[in-house]
């Protein structure tokens, strides 16, 4: 009797280790933390309200011109972490929609009866 509650506990263990473990590693939960430690990283690194009341005196016409001179402008550590962000988004973007298109997908195609 003992050995197989113990054989359950184990069994049951890696079972829930498994779900657990396939549930945190999705590749979207992934790419989603990454980009909140890239954001927290360069908040904290960078002035954000210094940036924005700098951005809210600049004209539409040099809005890009003001953009690529302060990414220029910035710590290489910043700039890593900006590339990372965009990187990150677009992934995320990508999976949102292929998981959205997949759905729709099923949608269309359910048998009625």
């Amino acid at each position: 009797m003992n050995n197989t509650l113990n054989l359950k506990q184990n069994i049951m263990r890696r079972v829930r280790f498994v779900y657990w473990t396939k549930r945190i590693l999705r590749p979207i939960y992934l790419k989603a933390g990454v980009l909140s430690i890239c954001l927290a990283a360069v908040a904290s690194s960078v002035s954000v309200v210094s940036i924005a009341r700098n951005f809210s005196h600049v004209n539409v016409g040099v809005a890009l011109q003001f953009m690529v001179s302060a990414f220029v402008n910035t710590d290489f550590l910043v700039k890593i972490l900006v590339i990372g962000i965009f990187v990150m988004a677009l992934l995320l973007i990508r999976d949102i929609y292929s998981s959205l298109w997949a759905f729709r997908s099923l949608k269309t195609y359910r048998v009625r009866a």
